[in-house]
């Protein structure tokens, strides 16, 4: 194996290139690790093609225009985070999936399995 070729500033900022793998570290912490065709933000051991992690479990994504956003919502990494996915830049309404499974849409607190904030309009049988 070729040896690492670093650049930066030593330990407060570098590049960690080698044969395997690719790795961007700051204030001594890997932020960004390639390796075998996976990314990992926030953590080195990536467990599919992207994986996202945070200090508090959390992700954001959020298209330039400030639209089309996907974020974890809350605090507290000790049980499954809240889920928002949403297409305007309302801030916290869209589709809204709780950590107790129960989904709103156009609401964030959810108080059934489903629970729309809004007219519903519903085409075919409703069982």
């Amino acid at each position: 194996n070729p040896a690492a070729i670093l650049f930066g500033k030593g330990v407060t900022g570098n590049f960690n290139f080698n044969s395997n793998q690719i790795s961007m570290i700051t204030g001594g912490t890997t932020q960004l690790y390639i390796e075998n065709n996976a990314v990992g933000i926030g953590t080195t051991s990536p467990t599919g093609k992207l994986n996202i992690m945070d200090s508090n479990g959390g992700f954001f994504f959020k298209s330039e225009t400030s639209y089309n956003r996907i974020k974890s919502h809350g605090t507290g990494v000790s049980a499954g985070r809240d889920l928002l996915i949403t297409a305007n830049n309302s801030g916290n309404s869209g589709l809204f999936l709780k950590n107790s499974n129960d989904v709103g849409i156009g609401t964030n607190n959810p108080s059934y399995k489903l629970d729309v904030s809004g007219t519903l309009g519903v085409n075919g049988d409703v069982l």
